[in-house]
């Protein structure tokens, strides 16, 4: 299992690697990472307290730009 995250999860197991990776929205260095992989589950989010709607559409939107 590979786990792609901002910060160190802090989990250890024999069967997880993990990659420290600050910016989730350019991923061409992880490209030999995915496509190893059979499923991507994509859990990010936010709040929206104190953001822009454009901020916020940037953080959350789906599409890639």
């Amino acid at each position: 299992m590979l786990a792609i995250s901002r910060s160190p999860t802090g989990r250890t197991h024999p069967k997880l690697r993990e990659v420290i990776h600050p910016d989730f929205f350019t991923y061409d260095a992880l490209r030999a990472d995915f496509a190893i992989s059979d499923a991507c589950f994509f859990c990010l989010g936010v709040s929206s307290v104190g953001m822009s709607e454009a901020a916020y559409t940037r953080l959350t939107d789906a599409a890639p730009s």
